[in-house]
């Protein structure tokens, strides 16, 4: 028996899955990341939650900057 081994960019892992897993899953961000990083070695895309798009089309330049803030210090390690 042999494990395969894919390489995967794990760039923005912390942050979709902080976003899109942790909240439906009631997991940490780094166990929502390992979830990002294992859909990416099966092929799978990311997209954006209906519900979040529709929050970030009605929000002006100085909530989006106010947003990103907000989930860079959330996210650091």
């Amino acid at each position: 028996m042999s494990i395969q081994v894919i390489e995967v960019n794990p760039v923005y892992t912390s942050v979709i899955g902080l976003l899109k897993y942790t909240p439906q899953y009631m997991i940490s961000k780094d166990v929502a990341a390992s979830y990002v990083i294992a859909r990416r070695g099966l092929g799978l895309k990311e997209q954006i939650p209906e519900g979040y798009m529709a929050i970030v089309e009605h929000l002006d330049a100085g909530e989006l900057e106010g947003l990103k803030e907000h989930v860079k210090k959330t996210v650091k390690n």
